[in-house]
């Protein structure tokens, strides 16, 4: 997936919230510039043992999953590890990603970057019966998606990521993030040839658990996220998040596909029949 093609799949939002976190992270990195000069080189001394200090803890954080969980390679799942590089292929990008799988009772997969380290976190349940090949691969990509709409800012999205430490401002800088999540999924999606049947049953297994995700409806999630999108709380409950509510990206998804994959869209609307009556109004449900 070359850059003009990656473009296909980008939030539109992405763009005005990534020069909104750039409004704020600028001024706050000159800033701190300035401070330093001005404290002739004692807050940069103290910066830099800020900064040791949260690397050590990462470091830490990482040498955990390493002594304690599976770390995904050609001994160890080489399913899985096929399927990582196979997704770092197609996506585009060539950083270097570790993968774990830990026990835990949920269905449930995270990304965490540690300074220059990337790992994707799976639990052991993902890897149990009745989970596809495909449904690993929107997984897998989702978060390969987000790196690689990074990697697309160069060193402007260096400046984000450095103000966003920084917590100040972070109230302007969290809706690039959420937008680059929006952005992982649509690319995810297209990893499969926009398989949206596929995606929506790894979304609602990360809802409610693999046994229980064959029975979540659709039709009630759209429902529910037209209760969430005006709901006054529901916006504070985001704010300070660097993700988006869980059923506001599963409507988005369904949305593009049903404007870039029309015909894997026709055939989920056919397999969720009560889905059928609102399929048309769609567009005004994503975010």
């Amino acid at each position: 997936m070359n850059r003009e093609e990656f473009k296909q799949y980008v939030h539109p939002r992405e763009r005005s919230r990534f020069i909104l976190a750039l409004v704020f992270s600028i001024p706050l990195l000159l800033g701190a510039v300035v401070l330093v000069l001005a404290s002739y080189g004692l807050l940069l001394l103290i910066i830099g043992f800020v900064i040791l200090f949260v690397w050590i803890l990462y470091e830490i954080f990482y040498a955990n999953f390493v002594a304690n969980a599976i770390r995904v390679s050609e001994s160890n799942y080489p399913r899985l590890q096929s399927l990582l590089v196979e997704m770092k292929q197609q996506i585009g990008t060539n950083k270097k990603v570790d993968m774990f799988v830990y026990q835990q009772g949920e269905f449930n997969a995270y990304f965490k970057r540690f300074f220059r380290r990337r790992a994707i976190f799976l639990n052991s349940e993902l890897l149990e019966q009745g989970v596809s090949d495909d449904e690993l691969r929107w997984l897998i990509s989702r978060f390969l998606g987000r790196i690689r709409s990074r990697e697309l800012t160069h060193m402007l999205g260096w400046i984000i990521s450095f103000a966003k430490k920084l917590i100040i401002f972070n109230l302007f800088l969290m809706p690039y993030e959420r937008a680059t999540a929006y952005t992982g999924d649509r690319v995810a999606l297209a990893c499969i040839s926009g398989d949206i049947s596929v995606a929506v049953s790894v979304m609602n297994k990360l809802l409610v658990g693999r046994a229980l995700g064959y029975s979540v409806n659709p039709a009630g999630i759209v429902e529910q996220n037209r209760d969430v999108k005006g709901n006054f709380f529901a916006f504070l409950a985001r704010l300070m998040s660097d993700l988006p509510h869980t059923i506001t990206r599963y409507v988005d998804m369904i949305g593009f596909a049903n404007k870039k994959f029309p015909d894997e869209f026709q055939k989920f609307v056919a397999e969720n029949p009560s889905f059928q009556s609102m399929a048309n109004s769609l567009s005004s449900d994503t975010a």
